[in-house]
């Protein structure tokens, strides 16, 4: 068997997505709180896209989670860049219901997308 060597993309690329779903998850439970309380502190009516995207970031959580474990296990590449995309698009979402959270996300789902199209020669399709 012949020694490879293994670029360190895939693995950089799965924990920064991996810690970016993991910011993911109290941002969308923050958001549902938000429109949850909306009503509570005299504001009236909630606004129903803040609870919308507190759903879509649980939603992008499980999948941005998914998507780091398979990036780490270097399968699945075509799955990787979708739960990884979704995760960056939960975070532009975030940033309007919660600013830091959301540039959180952003930024380490821009990053985890860049190294794992990096190393895409990496990738089995089991």
């Amino acid at each position: 068997m012949q020694n490879q060597k293994r670029a360190p993309f895939p693995l950089a690329g799965g924990v920064l997505t991996i810690i970016g779903s993991c910011f993911a998850l109290p941002a969308a439970i923050l958001s549902i709180y938000i429109s949850y309380d909306w009503g509570a502190y005299g504001y009236g009516a909630y606004p129903a896209y803040i609870l919308f995207f507190g759903i879509f970031g649980l939603i992008a959580f499980a999948f941005g989670l998914a998507a780091g474990i398979m990036t780490l296990k270097r399968i699945h590449i075509v799955f990787s860049i979708f739960g990884v995309s979704f995760l960056l698009a939960s975070g532009v979402m975030m940033i309007i219901a919660v600013l830091v959270l959301g540039l959180l996300i952003m930024i380490l789902s821009i990053l985890g997308v860049i190294f794992v199209a990096l190393s895409n020669k990496q990738f089995s399709s089991r």
